[in-house]
């Protein structure tokens, strides 16, 4: 085997470095935001970890955990902890509050830079979790993003609330 000349060694270890170091998270942040991009916490409180999605990205606290959800003609995921349930439907028939219980106290907020509506509810939509609170984007004539959080204490609603505002689209 032909020895490879110097040049192209150093070039293949100057490119491993490279990617390497752009493997690693970046030592600056945006005033207000951690390393991961997500809002920087309040003094005495853990930094939120970021969770990227291919059209939005938003911040949840670290013992909120993956699990298992499936869609069948959207982009869903979910997070839970001991208190919590956060959960997301991005496609043509995300929830739109249309069989919320009519006691639900409705708000029109931006966030992202987008219209959205925020409903919060004393309901019990999920066993065990007595509050609810949901975010729901209409984003075209097509698109749209739910994010329903299932709470079991006033406390975790104001969690919910921080995530809805962690909120932001990627493209346009």
């Amino acid at each position: 085997m032909k020895p490879k000349p110097l040049a192209f060694t150093l070039t293949c270890l100057l490119t491993a470095t490279v990617i390497h170091a752009a493997d690693k998270p970046s030592e600056a942040a945006a005033p207000g935001a951690n390393r991961s991009g997500a809002p920087a916490a309040p003094a005495g409180e853990t930094v939120w970890k970021k969770v990227e999605t291919v059209a939005f990205s938003f911040s949840i606290p670290p013992e909120l955990r993956k699990s298992e959800a499936h869609g069948t003609d959207s982009l869903v995921g979910e997070y839970a902890a001991e208190g919590i349930s956060v959960s997301f439907d991005y496609g043509w028939y995300s929830n739109n509050f249309s069989d919320w219980p009519k006691e639900t106290k409705f708000e029109n907020v931006k966030v992202g830079g987008r219209d959205a509506r925020i409903g919060t509810v004393a309901h019990e939509f999920q066993k065990g979790f007595p509050f609810t609170t949901q975010i729901h984007f209409k984003l075209d004539e097509r698109m749209r993003l739910s994010v329903f959080a299932a709470c079991k204490s006033e406390k975790e609603l104001a969690v919910a609330r921080r995530i809805f505002e962690s909120i932001a689209f990627k493209g346009k």
